[in-house]
């Protein structure tokens, strides 16, 4: 783009008044160059039409699409020209596929502005000023906005505050913020699907890890209770174990022959007292022995401890009598 001056023969004076009158400009451009640069991260559409229909053009070896723009004060005169090419928005760069195209996106983009748009065989101009009360309405819905929104927070460069002082205020805020966006939402624990109070959550003590050995041993009976082909003491040593490795920490594959073992040491009576329960166990240490995870040695080492604990039970009896 190129950008041309009309006051290039003016006094000293009438150059200051000039640049005074493009100051009306500034904000309408800032604000578009906001929208712009947030367009570019999270576009409000697709490019892809507009630049399909550019490159048809050129590939028809017509003219780029050159536009003046002619900007002008609140007095109708004219203090600045402007010349894009391929039909280009000098506010937010973005190419239409025609004059038509332009016009368009100019009015339902930028309502900011004041546009009048000629089309003749020589040049396609758009003649733009600035729409006062638009702009003042628009500064003033935003400020209400912000006033809202925050409190009034003090100058940055005010000398009584120091840095610091300055950023913890702004951390005050954000926490005030963010406590109240968490009063609005009941919060759930993941684990026992209870109602969190508000202290509960914003604590920087983590509950997520624990475990509650009851609702876990309740939790896994229902899981089992689900199972149809599986009989009941199967279902018994089945809980048994998931509650013992979960207690324990089994968590490799080399803790299983020492969680075997330290098995039939804890759950020996239980066993030895139900000829089935006793089977079943029997039956899970071959198949964990199929799977590799186990050795003849340890099978050996927990039927030992079986044995052991029947005698013991056995020598208990008679001495009853």
């Amino acid at each position: 783009m190129c950008h041309q001056s009309s006051c290039t023969h003016l006094s000293a004076e009438e150059a200051i008044s000039a640049e005074e009158r493009l100051l009306l400009y500034c904000k309408p451009v800032e604000l578009y160059n906001i929208l712009h640069r947030r367009a570019q991260h999270n576009p409000l559409f697709l490019q892809r039409c507009l630049h399909y229909n550019i490159q048809e053009r050129r590939n028809r070896e017509l003219r780029p699409g050159i536009v003046i723009f002619n900007y002008r004060d609140y007095s109708n005169m004219l203090q600045k020209v402007e010349v894009t090419e391929d039909f280009s928005c000098p506010f937010c760069l973005i190419q239409s596929s025609s004059f038509k195209g332009l016009r368009y996106h100019l009015c339902s983009s930028h309502d900011l502005f004041n546009f009048e748009f000629w089309l003749k065989e020589e040049y396609q101009a758009v003649n733009v000023s600035v729409k006062l009360e638009s702009l003042r309405s628009e500064i003033a819905m935003a400020q209400s906005s912000v006033d809202r929104e925050y409190v009034k927070a003090p100058c940055a460069s005010d000398p009584a505050l120091p840095a610091t002082k300055m950023r913890k205020l702004s951390i005050e805020r954000s926490e005030s913020k963010s406590r109240m966006l968490l009063q609005k939402r009941q919060f759930y624990h993941s684990h026992r699907v209870q109602p969190m109070a508000l202290e509960q959550v914003i604590s920087d003590r983590d509950s997520e890890d624990e475990v509650d050995d009851d609702i876990a041993d309740l939790e896994d009976r229902r899981m089992l209770d689900d199972f149809v082909d599986v009989s009941k003491d199967e279902k018994q040593l089945m809980h048994l174990w998931n509650s013992f490795v979960r207690k324990q920490r089994v968590l490799a594959d080399g803790h299983v022959p020492w969680a075997c073992e330290a098995f039939s040491k804890l759950h020996g009576k239980e066993l030895v007292l139900s000829p089935a329960l006793f089977w079943c166990w029997r039956l899970f240490m071959i198949k964990l022995w199929n799977h590799g995870l186990l050795d003849a040695g340890t099978i050996d080492n927990c039927n030992t401890i079986l044995e052991r604990v029947r005698c013991e039970g056995r020598e208990a009896a008679k001495g009853y009598r």
